[in-house]
């Protein structure tokens, strides 16, 4: 951590972490934690321990705590594993950014249901992508979706870590382009999820010793990633102090990488 004071009198703090010790949802929490330091002079009771739930998963799994998930993941890790035609795979140098900016009273309502059900905004998300796959190649009928999560259960919701979790999702896309039967879609296929999906991973790659996991770990990768981590705030205020947020680092991606 670095604190200096920039030209015109304001103050600037630069906070640098490797990737490998947090992910993009712990960013909330540190800031978090920097109002409250700002606001009383003292430093939170901070988060729960990282290592201490990496220990307690891995006895969880041990233990054989996802065992009875295993036929839904093999099902849904081969369908999912299906590639789109005519797609080839991409990597991060071949990416490109498109903007669209939406507002008013719908993402306004959106927002608002978001509070009441934190998952809405995911499925419609979900529910859109479904949508452009459906209109643009109308001979997809299953769409495999890579979902990727910030991986922390309820009880371990606001620690600081890289706890992130992917699952394959196998999504039904005919019909799609009706926003109805899309939504719907996307609704059924998370509704069949075992829990919170972190059983994929850990039958994956850390149950080497029940029979069909070995074919699980093999499966190829969804032809499609999905990352929703929610929004993060670029003004945090602390009493009459306010702080602008700038995460993230440039040229941080390797553009070789799939």
């Amino acid at each position: 951590m670095v604190w200096f004071r920039a030209p015109r009198g304001t103050t600037r703090v630069t906070l640098l972490v490797h990737h490998l010790v947090v992910d993009a949802v712990s960013w909330r929490f540190i800031f978090a934690e920097l109002v409250t330091a700002l606001r009383t002079g003292q430093v939170g009771p901070g988060t729960g321990d990282h290592p201490d739930w990496v220990a307690e998963h891995d006895r969880a799994i041990g233990a054989g705590a996802y065992d009875a998930e295993l036929p839904h993941w093999l099902d849904a890790a081969a369908t999912a594993a299906v590639p789109l035609f005519d797609v080839a795979p991409g990597t991060e140098g071949d990416a490109s950014a498109l903007t669209r900016r939406v507002g008013g009273r719908a993402v306004s309502e959106l927002l608002a249901a978001g509070t009441q059900r934190p998952n809405v905004v995911s499925e419609v998300l979900l529910a859109a992508l479904a949508a452009a796959v459906c209109r643009t190649l109308p001979g997809v009928t299953t769409l495999g979706v890579d979902v990727e999560t910030h991986g922390r259960p309820a009880a371990t919701v606001t620690d600081v870590g890289w706890f992130t979790s992917f699952h394959p999702l196998p999504l039904r896309v005919a019909g799609a382009a009706d926003p109805a039967v899309a939504v719907a879609a996307v609704r059924a296929a998370t509704a069949a999820v075992p829990g919170d999906g972190l059983g994929f991973l850990a039958l994956a790659y850390c149950r080497p010793e029940l029979p069909g996991t070995a074919a699980l770990a093999a499966h190829a990768r969804p032809p499609v990633g999905f990352n929703y981590l929610g929004r993060l705030d670029r003004t945090v205020m602390s009493g009459a102090t306010r702080m602008t947020v700038s995460p993230g680092c440039p040229d941080q991606r390797d553009p070789a990488a799939p």
